[in-house]
């Protein structure tokens, strides 16, 4: 059957044989390219506001708990605002963020996960109140 076939016409078919499986094997990595990087942007535009945002929150929360333990240690009533600063300007707008972001999440543990601290940083806060 390939005798009956001119020379031309098999090195035409053979390159374009091999013009295709050329092709093939560059669009193959290419669309493994594009998939993680839609995986990347995706982790970064969720994934490094809600890190900022738990950084943000345990600094605040240690630096409550830094001023409580030095209000409790001295009676100085400066600790006390130091107390409520770090709540109004850390603990609380972090927590806020991530809840902005929760609906974005595809991890129902970490939906849970962010209940559960914000119920906790609530009862936190109340002790400290007292």
């Amino acid at each position: 059957m390939f005798k009956r076939i001119n020379l031309s016409i098999k090195i035409t078919a053979a390159f374009g044989l091999m013009a295709l499986v050329l092709a093939l094997a560059a669009l193959f990595p290419l669309s493994q390219v594009q998939r993680v990087s839609t995986l990347t942007s995706r982790s970064l535009d969720q994934g490094a506001p809600a890190t900022l945002a738990y950084q943000d929150m345990q600094k605040g929360l240690s630096d409550s708990l830094a001023a409580l333990q030095s209000w409790l240690t001295t009676g100085n009533d400066s600790f006390r605002s130091a107390r409520a600063q770090a709540w109004q300007e850390q603990i609380l707008p972090s927590l806020a963020t991530l809840r902005e972001l929760r609906p974005l999440w595809s991890d129902s543990k970490g939906k849970k996960q962010l209940e559960e601290l914000g119920a906790l940083s609530t009862q936190l806060k109340d002790s400290e109140a007292r």
